[in-house]
């Protein structure tokens, strides 16, 4: 009878000293949640010929707000140019859960694209321009 009295202790002492260690194990999880914003619309603005440089303004919403943008990326594949907007969210925190609206700028720099047509991609959303001969970006 002692052993089995014994031996239930230290099975419930093993499975405290477990549950313990999960909770330390959890706090070196992330502290934010990643996503992807949703862009409603596009408006590239056009660049001068000494500048070789032209902007994207982004226009969506936001779920909630606690969520804020992160970062922007962008990647250029054949004559589409793709915007990436990351969003980070405390996991922790009491947040208004209705959309939040954001209109974001974003430089572009085209510098060694060839002259032609392009198109900059951001989610779900198209907006096309051109480089003419004097590296001049004009929406279309």
């Amino acid at each position: 009878m002692q052993r089995g009295r014994w031996m239930g202790l230290t099975l419930a002492l093993a499975a405290c000293l477990l549950s313990v260690a999960g909770c330390g194990a959890r706090k070196s999880s992330p502290d934010s949640i990643y996503g992807v914003a949703d862009v409603l619309s596009i408006t590239v603005r056009a660049s001068s010929p000494q500048s070789e440089r032209a902007s994207v303004t982004l226009v969506g919403t936001l779920p909630d707000s606690c969520t804020s943008i992160a970062s922007v990326r962008q990647s250029l594949e054949n004559r589409s140019l793709t915007v990436t907007v990351t969003t980070r969210r405390p996991i922790e925190g009491l947040c208004e859960q209705r959309p939040v609206a954001f209109e974001k700028t974003v430089p572009l720099v085209l510098r060694g694209l060839r002259p032609g047509e392009y198109s900059i991609v951001c989610g779900s959303v198209e907006a096309p321009f051109l480089i003419d001969q004097g590296d001049v970006v004009t929406p279309l």
